[in-house]
């Protein structure tokens, strides 16, 4: 109403900038796990983090706009630039012991960075050792500013323009881009697809994998900041994660998609020739070198994969998806979704369709009462005995921990 000008401004630590980046988050769960893993230290501090061993400081990791930088203990002279892309920061004394700096974009880049790390600590005379993986990423979920804010990570400040300066700001026709409201929040990220692996049956990304979590019985751990630092400190306790296989889902699923699948089970193996592969992430059927399809549970829901080009098939009817761009199903590219009566019909008419492109004839009777029988139910325990659950410890903040918990009551 006096025409005077609030200017805001924010100071972020480098931890709020891990949190609100998914992509420098998921680089730096990488780089922290892996330098650790040479037994040196880390101390967090408000701009950067520093990983150390006595009094040598050997790595100090920032975010600039949305990048991680690692700033390394190596001559940069040494190294082609043409093939690290890195950065002589000699000239500023806060990098005197760190100057080579390597921007961290891509996973090019971070396969770059570990190994730059590895000739580092191998000329210090320090070895990688098997060490505990902690997830970052889960350590750090997403959180908008203000809650940030009120956890100390992000300072605001505010400060009262005189009238000359607010008019002159007003003038310039930039009063919004000063006003006290923040700019707007970056969105939460959506989790990346899932890496392939060297396997013919790559695994679904963690939004598909069924997963419980369970609270292991030891006492939280404290991660304190650095002397001084203005960052507050962070508990962890240790979760044991449990990941469902194909196997496990059918034999803890719901008793329609059991039998949707025996079905379709019961009639590929009845073709002379057919083989059965089974995997973690699902199964796999081939003549000779042939894929004619695989199957996987996305959610709750039975998924198949045929050998058939979905462009020829009317999407009305069997509402098929192609998933040929992905590698896993380049030989397999049309999905159809099981769910109901109607569409296990469908799909048993595709399974005939195979049939007729490769030649399928009728082979020996297949017992579909033991097809039935392989998906009985099984206690967890047991299936983690039989590797049908893998499990594995990872460590989060008390908050992610209780969020987890609490999500899959």
């Amino acid at each position: 109403s006096d025409g005077l000008v609030i200017e805001v401004r924010y100071d972020r630590s480098f931890i709020s900038r891990i949190i609100q980046n998914q992509e420098a988050k998921e680089y730096y769960s990488e780089i922290k796990n892996y330098a650790l893993s040479f037994g040196v230290k880390s101390r967090p501090s408000w701009k950067a983090e520093s990983f150390y061993l006595g009094r040598t400081t050997y790595l100090v990791a920032k975010v600039r706009g949305k990048t991680l930088c690692l700033f390394l203990a190596l001559d940069p002279k040494v190294y082609e630039e043409n093939v690290y892309h890195q950065q002589d920061v000699s000239d500023k004394k806060t990098y005197e012991k760190t100057p080579m700096m390597l921007r961290v974009k891509s996973d090019l880049g971070l396969k770059r960075a570990k190994k730059l790390i590895a000739e580092m600590f191998a000329a210090a005379g320090l070895s990688e050792k098997e060490a505990e993986t902690v997830d970052y990423v889960a350590a750090y979920p997403y959180e908008d500013t203000e809650a940030l804010i009120e956890k100390k990570l992000i300072k605001r400040f505010e400060r009262h323009l005189d009238a000359a300066e607010s008019a002159a700001v007003i003038e310039r026709g930039e009063a919004h881009a000063a006003a006290e409201t923040p700019a707007p929040e970056p969105a939460p990220e959506p989790a990346p697809e899932p890496k392939e692996e060297p396997k013919e049956d790559a695994a679904e990304s963690d939004e598909e994998e069924d997963v419980s979590f369970e609270l292991v019985d030891e006492p939280a751990e404290e991660v304190p900041a650095a002397e001084g630092a203005e960052v507050p400190e962070v508990k962890y306790v240790t979760l044991k994660k449990f990941v469902k296989g194909f196997a496990a889902k059918m034999k803890q699923g719901d008793q329609e998609r059991k039998d949707f699948y025996a079905e379709i089970k019961t009639k590929l193996l009845s073709y002379k020739g057919v083989r059965l592969s089974e995997s973690f992430s699902g199964d796999g059927y081939k003549k000779g070198m042939q894929a004619l399809l695989k199957a996987r549970i996305r959610g709750k829901t039975l998924c198949l994969f045929f050998a058939l080009n979905p462009d020829n098939y009317k999407q009305t009817v069997y509402r098929q998806q192609f998933k040929g761009d992905t590698k896993a199903y380049a030989a397999t590219p049309m999905m159809v979704r099981v769910k109901s009566e109607q569409a296990l019909k469908r799909a048993l008419r595709l399974v005939e369709e195979l049939e007729k492109m490769y030649d399928l004839k009728p082979g020996a009777p297949v017992d579909a009462l033991a097809v039935r029988g392989g998906f009985l139910f099984e206690e967890t325990d047991a299936l983690v005995a039989q590797g049908l659950v893998k499990t594995r410890l990872v460590r989060v903040t008390e908050f992610e921990a209780e969020r987890l918990l609490k999500k899959q009551q």
